[in-house]
């Protein structure tokens, strides 16, 4: 007898221990109401209406606190009373009520037919014809500084850059400028824009079918250069917090110099071969680090291969602005000399602050 009541000791102890944990993993604990409702990591419960989810943040009408932005990594459940539609990475849309926890995606759609996904691979919920605006991101980022007195400087800089990611695809298109004066001298001019489609064919792997660069500089004696390529691509991290991204393929580039040397063309085309890494990692809740780096190697022009290398520490001042520090290096092997026989310097280190909005 007393064994018995040992082992029922045991098994209720067992019970009042497991039964939280089996409650946590089931939505039979929410609500039986009209609401969409959401948990968060140290417990706390909201019911209202999801928004969407886009670019790793769900937007959610709180019934007491409003629309709400929260990170998804600190959402822990979700739970739909009606329809939503979701993109899934390299997969199809679908659509019906869905269930989230930690590690699953659970999906019943109008036929009654229940789906199940890693939470790994969703990208978007919502994102229907009429919610496009919501695949895209943007950003600006301006800096200017000025002084007087004994030497009168001005010096400004600016980027953009703005995604649009579905579940199948991504295009791309970024600006870097600067702009600088000292004594009424222009002692920089350079400005790069960059555009990139990508199709996703597999989890782990996209391709490249189309890759633009126009850049130009007039203190590196490049009037116009135009690259044109394509890619294969493989996604080397894809986290919560940490994005690395790396591909290579083959391009065709056109240079034409501002000036040359009696007897030298002004114009090289050349094949090369394009190297490219772009890294996008979450320091912590407010500070991001994003770096991107090109590489045009075995270039068959005199020119020889050259480097470029964007990296950015963003901290995030309020929900639309942000502070950046970059530091942007270019390095070419072998600058074409000027009309005057003037090579410019192999390496140019420029550091930036500047403040970004989020548009």
């Amino acid at each position: 007898m007393s064994d018995l009541k040992g082992i029922a000791v045991v098994l209720a102890s067992w019970l009042l221990l497991i039964g939280p944990v089996w409650a946590q993993s089931s939505s039979n604990d929410f609500p039986d109401d009209q609401y969409d409702w959401v948990e968060l990591r140290r417990g706390e419960r909201l019911s209202g209406t999801i928004r969407g989810l886009y670019n790793e943040e769900l937007e959610f009408k709180s019934r007491d606190l409003g629309t709400l932005t929260i990170k998804w990594y600190k959402v822990v459940r979700l739970l739909s009373r009606k329809p939503k539609s979701i993109n899934i990475y390299a997969g199809p849309t679908f659509e019906g009520i869905i269930e989230i926890n930690k590690d699953k995606v659970l999906l019943t759609n109008s036929k009654g037919t229940e789906l199940e996904f890693d939470r790994s691979r969703l990208l978007t919920i919502g994102g229907s014809s009429e919610r496009e605006i919501n695949l895209w991101t943007a950003k600006a980022s301006l800096g200017l500084s000025s002084s007087s007195g004994n030497s009168d400087k001005t010096d400004f800089s600016g980027t953009f850059s703005g995604v649009r990611r579905s579940a199948k695809d991504r295009l791309s298109l970024d600006y870097l400028g600067r702009v600088s004066e000292a004594e009424n001298i222009q002692t920089s001019d350079n400005h790069r824009i960059n555009l990139k489609y990508d199709y996703f064919f597999s989890p782990q792997y996209f391709f490249t079918p189309l890759s633009y660069e126009y850049y130009t500089d007039t203190f590196q004696n490049i009037a116009h250069r135009n690259t044109l390529g394509a890619a294969l691509g493989k996604h080397l991290i894809d986290t919560k917090k940490t994005e690395w991204d790396a591909s290579v393929g083959p391009a065709y580039q056109s240079t034409r110099y501002a000036s040359v040397t009696e007897g030298t063309r002004s114009t090289q085309n050349s094949a090369t071969i394009v190297l490219e890494s772009e890294l996008d990692h979450e320091i912590g809740d407010r500070t991001d680090w994003e770096s991107t780096y090109r590489a045009q190697l075995f270039d068959s022009s005199e020119s020889g291969y050259n480097h470029h290398l964007v990296s950015t520490i963003s901290y995030e001042l309020n929900e639309d602005f942000d502070l950046d520090f970059s530091v942007i290096w270019d390095y070419s092997r072998n600058p074409q000399p000027n009309s005057d026989g003037q090579r410019a310097k192999n390496t140019d280190l420029t550091y930036m602050i500047g403040l970004g909005l989020s548009l």
